[in-house]
């Protein structure tokens, strides 16, 4: 078996899928596709060109739309389904990235207001959707959904704003040395859980694994990488790869068209509305949605998903029967959705 280390060396290959268990394929550059081309290992497409038209129009999408309910899914329906397919969303489902971004917004802030004045870094954290009193990226806010690339680009627009006299090209130099200065000492993502006996788990069920990041491919990478993940995921889309953002369901097709799965028979496990969304417009047959704290279900997605879990791992047990559609035993479950539908 290749390590893991092997596969981040091999991603920075430019238009090139590469994979390590399964299956290897190639994303075509013109059609946006991704076309099977043999079956040898795990595939990890990567395409170095981001298709950024129509972002801001689709997350206001996802955050303005009616989630109106799936029909609904019995635990025993979920149990007989013969699952092909998990779609997980990498950082916030997977992994936790409250620690990073609450590091990085200290030292942007102390940054930003040096150069532009007291509390000038309000605006900019309202541009970028992060909480400072609760210290936290709102789930659909522009740091939490799109790469850093892009944060620091906005940040570079917000600082030629607020400051004196600053051009945009000062602006961007400036936020490249803040850049190189903050980023080595951030706390990576954590993993939610035990990820090694989820992904486990999934194959031995004959489950794919297809996984969504918001961040270029060497950033996503380095972190599977980290944690010795790499050689357990069939297919990773960054935002590398020219598809377009959640909740258009193009990186689901790929996905799907790749692996050779059909989307009645896929799941999509988030933690967003933009993500349930996206399994809706995508037509997946299950919905799953990680809130660590379910009294947020009802304010958050409007029931919009077919089972809530506290944390990925659990889907194990929701495919099994072990727990209900709110992540709780069934007889607990139960009660929470006759809860839930009074409210």
């Amino acid at each position: 078996m290749m390590p893991s280390r092997a596969l981040f060396r091999m991603a920075r290959i430019p238009h090139a899928c590469v994979s390590h268990q399964r299956k290897m394929c190639h994303v075509s550059t013109a059609t946006h596709a991704a076309l099977p081309v043999s079956n040898t290992p795990r595939l990890n497409a990567q395409m170095h060109s981001i298709n950024t038209a129509g972002v801001a129009a689709a997350v206001q999408s996802s955050q303005t739309a009616a989630l109106s309910a799936f029909a609904s899914l019995s635990p025993q329906t979920i149990m007989q389904t013969p699952w092909q397919l998990a779609i997980f969303t990498s950082n916030g489902t997977l992994f936790s990235v409250h620690e990073t971004h609450r590091a990085w917004a200290a030292a942007i802030k102390e940054r930003f207001d040096s150069t532009c004045g007291p509390h000038a870094s309000d605006k900019l954290f309202g541009t970028l959707k992060y909480n400072q009193e609760l210290q936290e990226a709102e789930v659909e806010g522009l740091l939490a959904t799109r790469p850093w690339d892009e944060v620091y680009f906005r940040v570079a627009c917000e600082l030629r704003k607020h400051s004196n006299n600053m051009g945009m090209t000062t602006a961007v130099a400036t936020v490249a040395e803040w850049r190189n200065e903050i980023e080595p000492s951030l706390p990576v993502p954590t993993p939610n859980g035990d990820l090694h006996a989820l992904f486990d788990g999934l194959h031995e069920r004959n489950i794919k694994i297809a996984v969504i990041a918001e961040n270029h491919h060497e950033n996503v990478f380095a972190q599977f990488a980290s944690y010795d993940l790499g050689d357990k995921v069939d297919m990773v889309l960054t935002a590398s790869c020219a598809v377009s953002p959640k909740p258009d369901p193009e990186a689901a097709r790929c996905a799907l068209h790749a692996l050779q799965c059909q989307a009645p028979f896929s799941i999509m496990v988030g933690h967003t509305p933009s993500d349930v969304l996206f399994a809706k417009n995508a037509d997946l047959g299950l919905a799953v949605a990680v809130v660590p704290d379910l009294d947020e279900v009802h304010h958050r997605f409007q029931q919009g998903a077919h089972a809530f879990l506290q944390q990925p791992g659990q889907l194990l047990d929701l495919l099994d029967g072990r727990i209900g559609v709110t992540g709780m035993t069934p007889e607990s479950s139960t009660r929470a959705e006759q809860r839930l539908q009074a409210e």
